[in-house]
């Protein structure tokens, strides 16, 4: 009988094939034990806040280490409490960035982060504050301090949150991973009944621009009367968040502007008693101009509109200037 030569190349096939099925043989147990460890992980994830009062520093301290790094999150409770029927604080606690209100309201607030707390005592309030300068300002234009305010000014403070029913925000706890938490704004009010008012945003504000205006300016207020060199006042020509709401006039009666509101930023141009344009504004100084793109900031029959103190006037691509004279509600 003839003998076989062995094909080496068979054999090379053969002995891959074992070798790869004696590695799978042992990657089975591993993927077992990663099943399992996924299933433990995801066994460990915090639970979603269930109130937006109660242990709200401890969940986010769990929530800090258990996320993992990258894309973002939402533990918003829409359960919580909206309402809040006491009207005595204890406790105040709000910090924020103040960067945006020099842009979209016209200030010129030398601080980027603030910090402010109001606290109720025997018979005192104790008011605390710190922040730091912005980018342009340097790091000179920063604040801390620490004093005794009246207890007025606590049902001052209350008048501010009825307002603008900032119980609303109550619950939120949301943003982005791997921002600082120096960026975060947080808010935290505590009340003699137990309720609370909690908001967390890692991203972003939890209140609007005009509410953030009214609280900066309560404690700038605060903290200035008790010693002006506390903090530093910002000079601003006007307040566009209390003139540009509701309707504006031409003093023949023929033209109109209309704001619904401050905070959706839409502008409404009537001409000969009809709407001629709706369009998205922005705030420049004490200009307003048209925020759409490829327009240089221009409306369809106006350069922009202008706040002279006490009237808005329209400046024309042609023809005269026309005066608005705000309408009594």
């Amino acid at each position: 009988m003839k003998k076989r030569t062995p094909n080496p190349k068979k054999q090379i096939w053969i002995y891959i094939s074992i070798v790869t099925c004696a590695f799978a043989m042992q990657c089975l147990p591993n993927r077992h034990q990663s099943q399992e460890n996924a299933e433990k992980n995801i066994k460990e994830q915090p639970e979603p806040i269930q109130t937006g009062q109660e242990n709200a520093g401890e969940n986010m301290k769990k929530r800090s280490k258990a996320t993992p790094t990258g894309g973002s999150y939402n533990y918003t409770n829409k359960n919580a409490q909206k309402t809040i029927k006491s009207k005595t604080i204890n406790n105040f606690e709000y910090k924020f960035n103040a960067y945006d209100l020099n842009y979209s309201y016209a200030r010129n607030i030398p601080y980027e982060y603030c910090n402010f707390s109001i606290t109720r005592e025997n018979d005192h309030a104790l008011c605390k504050g710190r922040g730091h300068g912005t980018r342009y300002a340097g790091e000179e234009a920063s604040y801390d301090f620490e004093f005794k305010a009246p207890l007025s000014s606590l049902v001052k403070l209350q008048s501010i949150i009825d307002e603008h029913n900032i119980a609303r925000v109550n619950g939120t706890y949301m943003g982005s991973i791997g921002i600082p938490l120096d960026n975060a704004s947080r808010l935290n009010v505590v009340y003699d009944s137990g309720e609370k008012i909690f908001a967390d945003y890692n991203g972003g504000q939890v209140l609007r621009g005009e509410e953030n205006i009214d609280i900066y300016d309560f404690f700038l207020d605060l903290a200035t009367t008790e010693n002006p060199n506390y903090m530093k006042r910002d000079e601003y020509t006007w307040e566009p968040h209390k003139v540009l709401k509701g309707r504006y006039v031409s003093k023949d009666g023929n033209n109109a502007i209309d704001f619904s509101s401050y905070y959706s930023r839409k502008i409404k141009i009537y001409e000969d008693g009809k709407l001629s344009q709706e369009a998205p504004y922005i705030i420049s100084g004490e200009e307003i101009h048209c925020n759409k793109v490829g327009v240089d900031g221009k409306f369809d029959s106006y350069r922009y509109f202008r706040w002279d103190g006490t009237n808005i006037i329209g400046r024309r691509l042609e023809g005269e200037n026309i005066t608005f004279v705000k309408v009594e509600e």
